[in-house]
């Protein structure tokens, strides 16, 4: 999910939330919502992790290839 939209999600939910603080499904859509975006930006901060190395690594051996 990019940041856009889990903005706006999580703005409705928080509204929804202020004028229905004792609904336990929208409490519960919110906290999945957070749980979910958190997971996302985990898995694609390990994925930008692992394409750096990559990418290091590729401009290491074009060093050594060089000299």
């Amino acid at each position: 999910m990019n940041n856009i939209d889990f903005l706006y999600c999580r703005e409705f939910l928080e509204n929804m939330i202020g004028g229905n603080p004792d609904n336990k499904e929208l409490i519960s859509a919110y906290i999945k919502l957070i749980e979910k975006k958190t997971e996302f930006d985990i898995s694609f901060f390990q994925g930008d992790a692992e394409l750096r190395k990559d990418w290091e690594k590729n401009q290491t051996e074009r060093m050594k290839v060089n000299t």
